[in-house]
């Protein structure tokens, strides 16, 4: 069974965040993150586990060089790529407690 979720190439980093963190408390933790285009349109897919994860707990942040660290009493979850207002850029996933 897949466990995905798919969001518009629109969204500035704040709102696909907000949509992430929603994404989440239906579908559990994020496990990935990628810019795709499919078909004509684009979109940023996020895999998930089933793990219940903490409300709000999910922070997004751009990572242009691939190498940001983890803000203070965050924890790095994953790297990947998203559509932040329909362009695509390196992203980190943060976990804060």
């Amino acid at each position: 069974m897949t466990n995905k979720s798919k969001h518009k190439s629109g969204h500035d980093l704040a709102q696909l965040q907000t949509n992430l963190r929603r994404s989440e408390s239906l579908r559990g933790a994020i496990t990935a993150i990628a810019a795709r285009a499919i078909d004509a349109d684009k979109f940023t897919i996020a895999d998930h586990s089933f793990t219940p994860v903490e409300k709000r707990s999910l922070v997004l942040k751009e990572d242009p060089n691939g190498n940001m660290t983890a803000p203070d009493g965050s924890s790095l979850v994953i790297r990947g790529t998203a559509f932040i207002q329909n362009s695509s850029k390196k992203v980190a996933v943060f976990r804060t407690p």
